[in-house]
């Protein structure tokens, strides 16, 4: 990034909508949300067009932290739909229909500067 450049920015801030599967693209690359139906897992990725040294990204349900990368490469990863809790013998589901799913995230240049800020939400079916 040159010298007092702003950052490049992804994403989607309006309001959230209800998608099974959602890609928001931009000339700064690509972010991605996608879910088969109700009730099953998640699967999301950040694909930036502006090289970065590292990317460190959160992945939220409603306002639950559920997920976090730090890495030399775009993230992307999984939420299941149910996880086992041991304290109840049974599985639990991981977040309900209707809640919000958001990743936020950040890439820096080999100095540590901001290259790019990201940012995409959805509601969850």
């Amino acid at each position: 990034m040159r010298r007092g450049r702003a950052p490049a920015w992804l994403g989607l801030d309006n309001n959230p909508l209800l998608f099974a599967e959602l890609h928001r693209r931009k000339q700064a690359g690509r972010l991605s949300i996608q879910q088969k139906g109700p009730g099953t897992s998640i699967q999301w990725g950040t694909y930036p067009n502006l090289p970065a040294e590292r990317y460190i990204v959160s992945i939220y349900v409603g306002s639950k932290k559920v997920d976090g990368k730090k890495q030399s490469y775009p993230p992307h990863g999984s939420l299941p739909a149910r996880t086992w809790d041991r304290s109840k013998n049974r599985y639990l589901r991981t977040y309900k229909p209707g809640q919000i799913f958001k990743i936020t995230g950040t890439s820096y240049d080999t100095k540590g500067a901001v290259v790019q800020k990201f940012f995409i939400k959805c509601k969850l079916v």
